[in-house]
């Protein structure tokens, strides 16, 4: 069930990956996300609603169909996790098969700030109560997984007791309610680093008509200064081809020897196209 090495334990700050799995039907994109990116978390739980035998997965079977259980499962996935793991926690990304994530730089990122801070991380996002939360993936600290499941899952003033397909919108809701401060993932330049779409969108034009949601909506400034740069974190599409995880991972071996002569900030993501269509409610895959 859970998935290290020796050598990715000992690196620091130490990153637990949840991967809650988009769709439970189709392990094949996961499958390449065990062989690729999760091989760099220090520890990789993955979530299903259905045993499989590779990826070993948390069971956690909710009532059809999943896109409306979203929150319940995320719930009982990270209460499972407190109650179990808590203690090899020093930060924790949410994600499921259909990201991929850079850890190295994710974990430079995370390097100036303390896993006992109340903090999170993510694509900052206004939602359509003009209430903030975290898109394209949501990285916790100790501390604040901690508040969410002692203090908030307890209490129904502070997080949602019900279910809703809207899980990223009500953990940004009961995060705010328990103190919990968001962090700012963008770069000194004010470029953004958690992106939701393909990343060829986002290092030429942006266009309205393909990312409105995202202009719309991004708590921060989309302008020609801001969108030009390649992500921490990128959101792939809830149905992608699993080659193109490996061609990911290949093109962060290649960005990676790039980076090392003097650009910080290189990484590379792929998302197949028509993920772009996806409206903003849809946000991250277990619509975080």
């Amino acid at each position: 069930m859970l998935k290290s090495s020796e050598e990715n334990l000992n690196k620091k700050p130490s990153i637990y990956c949840l991967i809650v799995l988009f769709d439970p039907n189709d392990s094949q994109l996961a499958l390449k996300v065990k062989t690729t990116w999760s091989n760099h978390c220090s520890r990789a739980l993955f979530v299903s609603e259905k045993q499989h035998e590779v990826l070993e997965p948390l069971v956690i079977r909710q009532p059809s169909p999943i896109r409306e259980h979203k929150w319940q499962r995320l719930k009982l996935a990270l209460r499972y996790l407190y109650e179990n793991h808590f203690d090899e926690v020093d930060w924790l990304l949410i994600s499921d098969e259909t990201n991929y994530v850079v850890l190295e730089n994710l974990r430079k990122m995370l390097k100036p700030y303390s896993p006992d801070e109340p903090i999170n991380f993510g694509c900052k996002m206004w939602d359509n109560d003009n209430q903030t939360y975290m898109h394209g993936g949501i990285v916790l600290s100790h501390e604040a997984l901690r508040r969410l499941v002692v203090e908030g899952f307890t209490n129904s003033s502070l997080c949602n007791p019900n279910d809703s397909a809207y899980a990223s919108e009500e953990m940004g809701k009961c995060l705010k309610n328990l103190g919990v401060v968001d962090g700012d993932s963008r770069d000194a330049m004010g470029r953004q680093r958690f992106i939701p779409f393909p990343p060829e969108h986002f290092l030429t034009e942006l266009s309205p008509e393909k990312e409105e949601w995202f202009v719309t909506h991004s708590f921060y400034e989309i302008n020609m200064r801001t969108h030009v740069t390649i992500p921490y974190f990128t959101q792939t599409d809830h149905y992608p081809d699993a080659n193109r995880v490996i061609l990911l991972s290949t093109a962060e071996i290649v960005v990676q020897d790039y980076r090392d002569v003097g650009n910080p900030h290189s990484m590379i993501t792929v998302r197949l196209p028509n993920s772009s269509q996806r409206r903003v409610s849809n946000a991250f895959s277990p619509d975080l």
